[in-house]
């Protein structure tokens, strides 16, 4: 009973959901951050088979620790969508492992999993937003405003986005950067206005010490 417990508060120690199964596919162990990701208490699914506790489309024929039993290695970062118990969709990155004995015989899976949902919700957000297809606009100029777009995401060129004050010209930069090679990089936007004009050109490219009175190395 002792060990039992220690097991189990070291799972409610990790902060990612961990259970364990069986070779029937049952729920032996179940930790703390698997109840708050699922809404499933322990108790509610001790025993039970995990497809009727997650019922992920994939359960029956790709299931992570099918996958993981059958190679008899980790299969990694997999991405699941289940329903928790108010039947909410939650996205799930998840890795399994087979677990063996003494004797190197496999008597189970591991499973630990975590929430990606609100990662997903912030990247559809980011595509919504700098998308250039959700740029508002059916004008034959903002047509070839888009067609020039398309053109340029795959080029590695310098581009020169040129209009009024509020016409989007930053939309349009940071639509160019989400869809382009460098989209996994930094966007810096820098409002050049604020910039004195004697350091502009240092501030955005660098500058060599000596170059001016207090200056140091900072290579761009």
């Amino acid at each position: 009973m002792e060990n039992t417990n220690l097991f189990q508060a070291i799972l409610n120690s990790i902060s990612e959901g961990v259970m364990t199964l069986d070779k029937d596919w049952r729920i032996e162990s179940w930790n703390r951050a698997a109840e708050k990701i699922t809404g499933f208490h322990r108790e509610e699914v001790l025993g039970k088979e995990c497809l009727k506790v997650f019922r992920a489309s994939l359960c029956r024929d790709l299931c992570p620790v099918d996958k993981a039993l059958s190679c008899g290695h980790p299969y990694q970062d997999v991405e699941v969508s289940i329903r928790n118990k108010k039947n909410e969709l939650v996205r799930l990155l998840v890795n399994a492992a087979p677990l063996y004995n003494e004797r190197g015989e496999i008597i189970g899976g591991l499973e630990t999993f975590r929430d990606v949902s609100q990662n997903r919700w912030l990247q559809e957000e980011l595509q919504s937003h700098y998308g250039y297809q959700s740029i508002v606009g059916i004008s034959a100029a903002m047509q070839k405003v888009f067609e020039t777009v398309s053109n340029l995401v795959n080029s590695d060129t310098t581009v020169l986005i040129l209009g009024e004050t509020g016409t989007g010209k930053e939309l349009i930069a940071r639509a160019l950067h989400f869809h382009g090679a460098r989209k996994d990089k930094a966007f810096v936007a820098i409002n050049c206005s604020a910039l004195p004009e004697g350091t502009l050109e240092s501030e955005l490219f660098g500058h060599v010490r000596g170059a001016f009175t207090v200056a140091v190395n900072m290579h761009m």
